[in-house]
């Protein structure tokens, strides 16, 4: 049986190989182009009334052996992603987990959440390290550290802005890792000694623990009833990995553990389709397309918009959709932009649609490639009506709306007025209480929601999809 022991020895021989291959003065040297974290893992997991699951990368380990053969680890990362995880783990341990350092910044460039680094950490060395690779949080496991370490180490992550979980196994772990003041702790079910899993080992210990610690589950949690009874404790979020990893379908095995409902699909029964704009992070866009959407918005040129996005957040977001829903079609949506602006960015992302905002010319809207392209005409008057006899010619569809983003709904009486030989896109004060209405009464090929289906600006709201997607149904 492998040991602690074992992993340790192994550890340090490693280190002290990769000290002499890049001495320490030399990774220092790198933080210079290291950009500071906007995500706090201490943050997305304090506050919320639910266990939150920090889902786990790793392929192996030393009880279970190889865990996945020829993983995807895109795929995977979007599944968990999409399966509604707060954070991702990734494993580093190269000899008994088949870990890889490289994986830390590359799973940071596809994800908008934070990201944790497990690994077996015993010299400052490794956090310099984990900083380098873009982590946003390290684990520091209480059993092999001093508390002496734990303090410097801790007070190091600090400095560095990386957010700290610390492990423990025991009272006296308890014990070390308060004088840190952490403000997360993980209890592990693992018995270091044996490998061995109990979960009563979190009970006993989380009792132990102030209150004003968020607490993170580790090891051993497979069952939604795992779940409830963590949540029944105080707990505010899980670390699993093998459960995750070892499923046909992570996605769908979150969804289990979360108590998520997979049969809420909409879209077959749809009267026109929808698209859900002003995305702004991974959640969002998953929760959209779980619950029906086929096209989803990005407000990608006009930073005055709560809903603005940048081109490298819109870009995770549609690779990452794009793995597991590719029918999915994304669109981007301009304010005045140039014809070149409009040209790079739907190349650089790859949009299907390209929706056109602002007080385009005929011959800008011309001049924009080989790409379907919607023009929104804002209608405020009877008059604003043959407006779109302006560019209905030259676009795929004309976009009602009754501003830029403003929520508003347009007039009854002016809308009967539209008559349209393409397709007509509605948007403008869409929401779950009157959607059904006007799609009864105007049978629009789409439907542009975004306000109407927040909890906050940038934000959506499960509830308020799916009440909207319910009222879509024939």
């Amino acid at each position: 049986m492998i040991t602690l022991e074992d992993i340790l020895i192994k550890k340090r021989q490693r280190l002290e190989a990769t000290k002499k291959q890049q001495p320490l003065v030399e990774l220092k040297k790198a933080l210079a182009v290291v950009a500071d974290s906007k995500h706090s893992l201490v943050d997305a997991l304090t506050g919320k009334d639910k266990v939150n699951v920090i889902a786990e990368y790793k392929t192996a380990s030393p009880s279970g052996g190889v865990l996945i053969e020829q993983p995807n680890l895109e795929k995977i990362i979007a599944s968990y992603i999409s399966g509604g995880a707060t954070a991702i783990s990734v494993l580093t341990e190269q000899d008994f987990f088949l870990g890889n350092l490289s994986r830390l910044s590359y799973v940071k460039s596809m994800v908008d959440v934070p990201v944790l680094r497990k690994d077996f950490i015993i010299d400052p060395y490794q956090i310099y390290e984990s900083k380098v690779q873009q982590a946003d949080a390290i684990l520091l496991i209480a059993n092999i550290l001093s508390a002496e370490q734990l303090l410097e180490f801790s007070q190091l992550a600090k400095e560095l802005k990386l957010d700290v979980l610390f492990e423990i196994h025991d009272e006296q772990d308890l014990e070390k890792v308060l004088a840190c003041k952490p403000r997360l702790i993980g209890v592990n079910a693992r018995d270091l000694s044996t490998m061995e899993v109990d979960l009563r080992r979190i009970n006993k210990l989380i009792k132990k623990i102030p209150d004003n610690i968020t607490i993170v589950a580790e090891s051993g949690i497979t069952t939604k009833q795992d779940i409830d009874h963590l949540k029944d404790l105080g707990v505010s979020a899980a670390l699993i990995g093998t459960t995750l990893i070892k499923s046909d379908d992570p996605q769908g095995k979150l969804h289990e553990l979360l108590g998520i409902d997979d049969n809420k699909q909409f879209v077959a029964k749809q009267q026109c389709k929808v698209k859900v704009c002003g995305i702004t992070n991974e959640a969002d866009a998953f929760l959209a397309v779980q619950c029906g959407a086929n096209y989803l918005g990005y407000i990608l040129n006009y930073p005055n918009s709560s809903r603005f996005i940048s081109i490298s957040d819109a870009s995770k977001i549609i690779k990452s959709v794009s793995l597991l829903y590719p029918d999915i079609k994304h669109v981007g949506v301009f304010v005045d932009a140039t014809v070149d602006t409009i040209t790079r960015m739907q190349k650089q992302l790859d949009l299907d649609v390209v929706q056109l905002h602002g007080d385009e010319s005929i011959e800008e809207v011309r001049a924009i490639g080989n790409v379907e392209k919607w023009k929104a005409v804002e209608i405020h008057h009877t008059s604003d009506v043959s407006l779109i006899e302006k560019y209905i010619d030259d676009v795929d569809a004309i976009v009602v709306d009754a501003g830029k983003g403003s929520g508003k709904r347009i007039d009854h009486d002016i809308l009967q007025q539209i008559k349209f030989s393409k397709q007509l896109v509605l948007a403008g004060g869409l929401a779950p209480d009157n959607v059904r209405m006007l799609v009864a009464d105007y049978r629009p090929a789409i439907v542009d929601v975004s306000s109407g289906v927040e909890a906050m600006p940038g934000k959506k709201d499960r509830a308020k999809l799916e009440a909207f997607f319910e009222a879509v149904l024939i």
